[in-house]
C-alpha cells in the first residue's frame, strides 16, 4: 500500500494528466493544513471499477472510514488509470470522492492515464486534518497588589484664627497592576523579602503621571 500511495504522489510530477491541478496550491494545502496527514489508497477493476476504487479508498485502514472523511479540512486527491479508461469515468470517480468531503474542505483532484499504473483505477490521497487548537498556557498570572499603604488624610481645618483652609486633595490608592515583564518566566530574585524584577517606583508605591 505504502509503495503504490508513493507512486500516485510522485505521479503528479512525471505523469501527463488529464485533469491538471496546480502544484503550487498542492503545496499551500499541504503547507497550511499539515498538523495531521493520512495517506490512503483505493483500487478497482472492471466495468464498476471507479465505484470500487472509491469505496477501497474509503474503508483504506490509513484513512479511518467515511465519518474520518467527514473530519478532513484539506485533501489532495490523485487518480491514475490505464489508457483505456474514458475520461468520463475518471470524473465520475473524482466526482464521487469528492462528495465525501465536507463543503468546508479544500479538494485538490488530478487525474492522469498511464501504462504504469498497475491497476485498472487506482485513487491516491493525502487527507490533511487540523488537530484541535491545544489550550493555551495561562495567562501571566496578576502580580499580587502592593501592600497597602496609609492614605494621608485630607487636610482639614488648620488650628488656630487667621490661618485659610487648605484643599482637600485627593490621594493615590496603590492599586496600579505589577507587571514582571520579561522576568515573567524567570526565577524572581528576592533580597530582604523584596522581588528585585519588579521596577523599584513600583515596589516603592510611586504614582508615575505619565499624562494623557
Amino acid at each position: 500500500m505504502l509503495a503504490e500511495g508513493i507512486q500516485g504522489l510522485t505521479a503528479m510530477v512525471w505523469a501527463d494528466y488529464v485533469l491538471t491541478t496546480d502544484f503550487a496550491a498542492i503545496r499551500a494545502v499541504l503547507r497550511h493544513h499539515a498538523d495531521a496527514c493520512h495517506l490512503g489508497v483505493g483500487t478497482g477493476s472492471g466495468p464498476d471499477g471507479w465505484e470500487q476504487a472509491v469505496h477501497a479508498f474509503i474503508e483504506c485502514p490509513l484513512v479511518g472510514g467515511r465519518a474520518a472523511l467527514d473530519h478532513t479540512d484539506a485533501a489532495v486527491i490523485t487518480l491514475l488509470s490505464r489508457n483505456d479508461i474514458a475520461v468520463g469515468d475518471m470524473q465520475r470517480c473524482l466526482s464521487a470522492l469528492q462528495s465525501y468531503f465536507p463543503e468546508t474542505a479544500r479538494v485538490l483532484v488530478g487525474a492522469c492515464r498511464t501504462s504504469r499504473c498497475r491497476a485498472e483505477i487506482q485513487i491516491t490521497g493525502v487527507l490533511c486534518r487540523q488537530r484541535e487548537a491545544a489550550a493555551r498556557p495561562g495567562e501571566e498570572p496578576a502580580a499580587a497588589p502592593l501592600p497597602a499603604t496609609a492614605i494621608p488624610p485630607a487636610a482639614g481645618k488648620a488650628a488656630g484664627k487667621g490661618r485659610r483652609k487648605t484643599a482637600a486633595v485627593q490621594a493615590e490608592l496603590p492599586l496600579q497592576e505589577v507587571s514582571l515583564g520579561m522576568f515573567s518566566r524567570s526565577s524572581p530574585t528576592v533580597v530582604n523579602g523584596e522581588n528585585l524584577d519588579v521596577p523599584t517606583f513600583q515596589r516603592r508605591g510611586v504614582f508615575i503621571d505619565a499624562g494623557d
